[in-house]
């Protein structure tokens, strides 16, 4: 159906459900789901937020207020106190962006009867979109260059020799969103172990006759650079890769990650029973491998529940006992899922963007998973955080799109970290300690830093945009502007690529946005720059004029 067909079936949708029929209220005359600037263009996978847009028109006002329910795929909202004289009014809210698929939206517009008895829907309409996908099976966008500390440190009330005290770093590698790491700096004293041999690698500090009164609080840290980015993928690229395909030329590197672990061991029965209730007893047959992993995505979100981590010692029994778990219980099930029909998975632990220094696990941290597609690379997948948009499992929210993963940086793979005469460490997200007393803990914690690395950087949430529409984008700035606002003055290389003289950052902030609008439709590349405090950011924008399929311009 066009664009002018569907808004004609809206309006008559409207019409026709609106109060008293001929002598109604309220139309609604548009409804459409687009980008993050409410342009009317389709929106790309992983923009950052979805729109949904309404035009509608007062007949007659309502005696009471008008609010407007909103709701796209899993997540609804509500405009409240729309506007309710006569005449033609828009709008519109903002849906998280990580879905693909045909996403279903609604809109009802509920006026109330002035009285204080229950409003009504004076009028309605839904639809279904299709965000555009990327060209690729997998396509890494909005980059951000950061820098990463973590430390572990132990605070002592008085005096006092500690026998022995151990803590043990997890070491930064490559991700399906984190690359480029570079300038690792291990923690000073320490030696580099590997779990099993030629795994996962850590970073061991060993202490041994601590003087508690010499050295109050004993502190060991890491640090390291490394590009983070956000995530989106093609389903039906990806839904080509066979099961064939899954155990033919895997790297090294992946298919050491279809091997079970101590924390969540593969053949574990629970696993196979869960594996036969969502996928059926021949889902090889129907079913490609990426539709596979989307439905037992699914199905962790739906029967399991966001809570105080359990206290069980292998995932499954968590599980199977129905108890509640955090994002590390979430993402190290749906890997034993993902690894017993034939993936190979990981789980992939680190901290938001951000820095603090608390006792205990910082409130930072989280994890995900990942899977490897043969012929294309890891893929995100992140069942906590759609467990917190749509606990139903209607909807697989961060299932490959991902765009806040350019906020999260990883320091550990795994859950499996046995080393004689040290013990079992579940996982090392957070850096794991023992020690022997000899002295009074008075706490003991944290520290973690991740921030842009660079004293500016340009975000672009879209790598192309079309020419004939307003953008946006932000500067970062490497540590907060001040007690003053920070001016940062902005230039185009080309002159149809308009953007401010300068925008400010707030007291206290890191990032300000700024708008780019264009004098006309064209298709080419333009370079941005930035400019503060002696420092000078720059980044490249691709323009489409218009064109109905910009992947072409890759």
């Amino acid at each position: 159906m066009t664009r002018v067909g569907l808004i004609a079936a809206l309006i008559a949708f409207s019409a026709a459900s609106a109060l008293g029929g001929e002598g109604e209220q309220i139309r609604i005359l548009e409804l459409v789901a687009t980008d993050f600037m409410a342009s009317g263009r389709t929106p790309h996978v992983g923009d950052p937020f979805y729109s949904l847009w309404i035009h509608y028109e007062v007949v007659r006002p309502p005696p009471g207020s008008i609010d407007i329910l909103m709701s796209m795929g899993g997540q609804s909202s509500t405009w409240k106190g729309a506007p309710r004289s006569v005449g033609r009014h828009a709008g519109w809210l903002p849906f998280d962006s990580g879905l693909d698929g045909g996403i279903p939206y609604k809109a009802e517009v509920v006026a109330a009867d002035g009285t204080g008895g229950e409003a009504e829907v004076a009028a309605s309409a839904s639809g279904t979109f299709q965000p555009i996908p990327p060209a690729d099976g997998i396509e890494l966008y909005d980059p951000k260059r950061v820098a990463v500390r973590q430390s572990r440190f132990m605070t002592f009330k008085s005096g006092g020799i500690v026998g022995r005290m151990l803590y043990l770093f997890g070491v930064p590698s490559e991700t399906a969103t984190q690359r480029e790491i570079a300038d690792y700096v291990p923690p000073e004293g320490s030696e580099r172990l590997a779990f099993p041999r030629g795994g996962v690698a850590a970073y061991l500090v060993r202490r041994l006759g601590h003087d508690a009164a010499e050295e109050p609080t004993f502190e060991r840290g890491h640090s390291f650079k490394a590009t983070l980015y956000s995530c989106r993928v093609n389903p039906k690229v990806l839904g080509k890769v066979s099961w064939d395909d899954l155990s033919r030329g895997l790297p090294e590197s992946a298919a050491y990650w279809r091997r079970s672990e101590k924390l969540a061991p593969t053949d574990h029965p629970f696993t196979a029973e869960f594996v036969r209730r969502h996928l059926g007893k021949d889902y090889r047959r129907d079913l490609n491998p990426f539709e596979a992993a989307k439905r037992l995505y699914l199905g962790v979100i739906r029967e399991m529940k966001y809570g105080e981590a359990s206290k069980h010692q292998v995932i499954q029994d968590s599980v199977a006992d129905g108890a509640t778990g955090t994002c590390g219980l979430y993402s190290f099930f749906y890997v034993t899922l993902l690894r017993h029909i034939g993936f190979a998975a990981r789980v992939s632990g680190g901290f938001w963007q951000g820095e603090g220094r608390t006792p205990g696990d910082q409130p930072l941290y989280h994890m995900l998973a990942e899977f490897y597609v043969p012929g294309f690379g890891w893929v995100p997948a992140d069942p906590a955080m759609a467990e917190s948009k749509d606990p139903t499992g209607r909807f697989a929210y961060y299932f490959g799109n991902t765009p806040y993963t350019n906020t999260l940086c990883s320091v550990t793979h795994g859950g499996s970290h046995d080393w004689p005469g040290f013990g079992f460490a579940d996982h090392l997200q957070v850096p794991y300690w023992i020690w022997d007393g000899g002295a009074d803990l008075a706490t003991s914690g944290c520290g973690v830093y991740n921030r842009i690395a660079e004293p500016l950087q340009i975000q672009l949430p879209l790598p192309r945009v079309d020419a004939r529409r307003p953008s946006y984008a932000h500067v970062e700035v490497a540590a907060p502007a001040g007690p003053e606002p920070l001016r940062v003055g902005l230039s185009s290389s080309d002159p149809r690529v308009i953007v401010p003289s300068e925008v400010s950052i707030p007291p206290g902030g890191t990032w300000g946005m700024f708008t780019i609008e264009f004098k006309s439709a064209f298709q080419g590349e333009a370079s941005l720059s930035a400019r503060a405090r002696g420092h000078e950011s720059r980044a490249r924008l691709r323009c489409y004029n218009g064109s109905p399929d910009p992947r072409r311009l890759r």
